[in-house]
C-alpha cells in the first residue's frame, strides 16, 4: 500500500463511495482498514481535488418505465451556430443544474450528449415514456438543425445492462 495519500489509499475511498456514497468515514474506514479520521482527510482532499463534486441520486429510467433511446447525428458542417442551436434544443428537455432529479413531467429526459469521432458527429441519450413524445422531439431536432445534418437522425433502442454509476460533473460547463 502506498501511504496515507497515496493513490492505492484514495482509489480504495473512491471505490467505497462508488458503491454507496451514503456511507460514514467510519464504515469505509473499517473497509479499508484505516482510521476514520484518515478516510475523513482523504475524502476532504478528493473534494478539493475535484475528483468528488458532490452526491447525487443516479436513478435507473429503465426501471421507471422509461424508454432509453440513443439518438445519433451525423452533420455535414459544424459551427458555433450549430452548437448555440443544439444547446438551445437540449435545454428544453434538459432539468435545471440546481435540480437534484430531472422533472419526470417533461415529455424527453437528456441524459447524456457527446460529441464523437467515427460515424456519428454526435450522440444523445434521452429516455421517454411514449414514442410519440420521441417523435416529435426528433421532429423537432430535423426543423432545427436543418442545413447541419448530412443524414437522417438514427434511434437505436438500448438497454442498459451494466452501468459504474459514474457521473459527469455538472458544475463544469463546457466552453462551447
Amino acid at each position: 500500500m502506498n501511504n496515507i495519500w497515496g493513490s492505492s489509499y484514495k482509489e480504495l475511498v473512491l471505490k467505497e463511495l462508488r458503491n454507496n456514497c451514503r456511507r460514514s468515514d467510519r464504515d469505509i474506514s473499517k473497509a479499508i482498514k484505516v482510521h476514520p479520521s484518515t478516510v475523513g482527510r482523504i475524502r476532504n482532499t478528493l473534494e478539493e481535488e475535484g475528483k468528488i463534486f458532490g452526491y447525487t441520486v443516479c436513478r435507473d429510467y429503465l426501471k421507471a418505465n422509461y424508454n432509453m433511446m440513443l439518438i445519433c447525428l451525423k452533420t455535414s458542417t459544424v459551427d458555433e451556430a450549430f452548437y448555440h442551436k443544439i444547446r438551445d434544443i437540449l435545454e428544453q428537455s434538459e432539468p435545471d443544474i440546481g435540480e437534484r432529479e430531472p422533472d419526470t413531467t417533461k415529455e424527453i429526459i437528456l441524459i447524456d450528449f457527446y460529441e464523437c469521432v467515427g460515424k456519428y458527429d454526435f450522440m444523445l441519450t434521452v429516455a421517454s415514456k411514449e414514442a410519440l413524445s420521441l417523435k416529435r422531439f426528433i421532429n423537432e431536432m430535423k426543423r432545427q438543425l436543418d442545413g447541419w445534418l448530412e443524414a437522417d437522425i438514427e434511434l437505436i433502442n438500448i438497454a442498459s445492462i451494466f452501468k459504474k454509476n459514474e457521473i459527469l460533473n455538472p458544475y463544469k460547463v463546457s466552453t462551447r
